[in-house]
C-alpha cells in the first residue's frame, strides 16, 4: 500500500534538479531565453533561498503548471520558462530540510490531484480492482 508521502516523494523524483548557478551561467549572456512567468518575484531582494530549480520531466506536469501558475505560486514556487528546457520551478521561501517536502511539494502534490489518486489506488487495490494512476504514484 502506497502512502501519500511515498507518492509525493516518487513524484518529486520525476523532476530534474538543476543548480541555480548553472542556470545563471547558462543565461548570463542570453537573458531573453529565460522568462519569469510568475507574477511574484523572489523573496529577500531577488535572492533565491534554495540553490536549485526543478524542471518537470513529464510534459503533463509542465502543461498543468502552465495552466495553474497562481496555484503553483500559492504553494510557494516561482515559475520560469526556459527556451531550452521548458518550465522551471524555484522555491520562494525557506524551510528546514525536513519541512521541504511538507511545506512546498505536498501542497503542489495535492493541487495536482495525486493525493486523491493515491487514496483511490489504495481503496481499489484492497478490492483487487486495478486503478489507473500516473507512473509517479505507482
Amino acid at each position: 500500500m502506497i502512502t501519500k508521502d511515498k507518492g509525493c516523494e516518487r513524484w518529486i523524483a520525476t523532476f530534474s534538479c538543476i543548480p541555480i548557478s548553472l542556470v545563471k551561467s547558462a543565461y548570463r549572456n542570453k537573458p531573453e531565453r529565460l522568462h519569469r512567468i510568475s507574477k511574484r518575484s523572489a523573496q529577500e531582494n531577488g535572492k533565491y533561498l534554495w540553490n536549485w530549480v526543478f524542471c518537470p520531466k513529464d510534459v503533463e506536469d509542465q502543461y498543468w503548471i502552465e495552466r495553474n501558475i497562481q496555484q503553483v505560486e500559492e504553494a510557494g514556487f516561482l515559475v520560469y520558462f526556459s527556451d531550452d528546457c521548458g518550465i522551471l520551478l524555484a522555491v520562494d521561501g525557506y524551510a528546514v530540510n525536513d519541512d521541504f517536502v511538507e511545506r512546498y511539494w505536498m501542497p503542489l502534490y495535492r493541487l495536482r490531484g495525486f493525493e486523491q489518486l493515491t487514496e483511490k489506488r489504495q481503496a481499489y487495490s484492497e478490492d483487487g480492482i486495478r486503478q489507473s494512476v500516473p507512473a509517479a504514484v505507482k
